[in-house]
């Protein structure tokens, strides 16, 4: 079988020259000094397909294209799904935000309304109030119950003897 040298055997599995490094390193895939056999390859990276390597092996110019569209095509399914999903989650948040601003808006009018609820109360308040230098009511009737028991503990004045 023909051997490989790291970075061919990147190209071929589709993954960086790292990867393959790391595998060696890793005792997962082997090398000789000749460099990596094609078998060992497709062992440790089960998605290379015959057609591939064939036409790696055959040098056509598109070799890499012949594999490119099998993972185009799922990369696109996979990306139509996440596609899907975002925006399936998009409109999960666009109805929260909705309703969050309508709960706010409601909120918001409530407060409004307990605002005009004080103002009343207050001006209600403010009208009960005497005017300033006015004598509230209590004053009022504490001024009359004293005169009235300055009345009460005056001597009493006769009248023609009889009191």
């Amino acid at each position: 079988m023909r051997m490989l040298s790291q970075a061919k055997a990147a190209k071929l599995a589709g993954v960086s020259r790292g990867t393959i490094a790391n595998r060696i390193e890793s005792g997962k895939l082997s090398r000789s000094p000749e460099g990596i056999d094609i078998a060992e390859l497709v062992r440790v990276f089960p998605d290379i397909t015959t057609d591939r390597i064939e036409r790696f092996l055959t040098g056509e110019p598109d070799w890499e294209d012949a594999n490119s569209g099998e993972k185009s095509g799922q990369i696109s399914d996979t990306l139509l799904e996440t596609n899907e999903l975002l925006e399936s989650r998009l409109q999960a948040v666009d109805a929260d935000k909705q309703w969050l601003r309508e709960l706010l808006d409601r909120r918001e009018q409530q407060l409004i309304e307990k605002d005009q609820q004080l103002v009343a109360q207050a001006e209600k308040i403010s009208a009960l109030l005497p005017a300033p230098g006015e004598s509230t009511p209590l004053e009022k009737a504490n001024q009359e119950i004293g005169r009235l028991k300055a009345l009460l503990e005056a001597p009493r004045k006769r009248f023609l003897g009889i009191f």
